[in-house]
């Protein structure tokens, strides 16, 4: 089991394992990853939420805002924001099917879902894992950031690294 410095004894992530192992057997990759990624983005806080001011893409969120309910502008400052336990972007999940109130990506069993569909979809377009995590996190595969990311995921997989 993985433990990171602000959850030593590991607490935290024994909180989530059940529904990373499910998530990740789900879209058929390594539960290891996953929890790495979480580490890395969220450090396990399912509330964890990020505004990106440089997010610049964004999937018709007219028709978003009305399907669920909010003004448009709410619907564009949430598919511009990363959020949950993999930090999956609202954009990304509307990409990839979801379909309810972007907020509830905070929620660790649809975070997890998303991020992992996310993951599964990097991992088939890409087919390296190094790639698949350097776009996961940049949007591209062969980025100076994303390349340290990747670094840092797989030294927190290996238990090289903790985050403080």
């Amino acid at each position: 089991m993985i433990a990171f410095r602000s959850d030593p004894t590991g607490e935290t992530l024994v909180k989530y394992n059940d529904l990373i192992e499910n998530a990740s057997k789900k879209h058929n990759i390594n539960p290891d990853i996953v929890r790495a990624i979480c580490i890395v983005e969220s450090g396990l806080d399912t509330w964890a939420v990020r505004y990106e001011a440089g997010w610049r893409w964004w999937l018709s969120p007219i028709k978003w805002g009305k399907r669920v309910g909010v003004t448009t502008r709410t619907e564009r400052v949430c598919q511009q924001m990363s959020w949950g336990l993999m930090q999956i972007m609202g954009t990304v999940a509307r990409e990839r099917g979801f379909k309810g109130d972007i907020p509830n990506l905070c929620q660790p069993d649809v975070g997890l879902e998303f991020g992992c569909k996310h993951l599964r979809w990097l991992l088939d377009r890409h087919k390296s894992l190094d790639r698949a995590l350097s776009a996961y996190n940049t949007g591209r595969p062969d980025t100076r950031a994303g390349r340290d990311y990747t670094h840092e995921v797989m030294l927190v997989m290996e238990g090289k690294s903790w985050i403080s």
